[in-house]
């Protein structure tokens, strides 16, 4: 009997910062069962499949209810700049 006990959590965020992806590291490192970590880079620059993924996610998230659609396309482009403007890359 091996008493391992094995754990994967996905932890889907904008983990867009070193700050934050070093604050994740430690939140998982700090407990007395401490959790690996891999951060997942993905960068998309499909237009086409962008505007796909923004119709999907104004039409399905709760963030944009009672939006009108102009209104809920325009914040969430907001909101990707935003996080472009202070986005910096995974290091090795």
């Amino acid at each position: 009997g091996n008493n391992y006990k094995e754990r994967v959590a996905i932890f889907d965020a904008t983990n867009s910062t070193r700050e934050r992806r070093t604050w994740v590291l430690e939140q998982c490192s700090s407990t007395t069962n401490p959790t690996g970590v891999v951060f997942v880079e993905s960068i998309c620059d499909d237009q086409e499949l962008l505007e796909a993924n923004f119709q999907f996610k104004i039409n399905n998230s709760p963030d944009f209810k009672g939006m009108n659609r102009e209104e809920a396309l325009q914040d969430l482009k907001d909101r990707c700049r935003k996080y472009e403007e202070h986005y910096e890359e995974l290091d090795d």
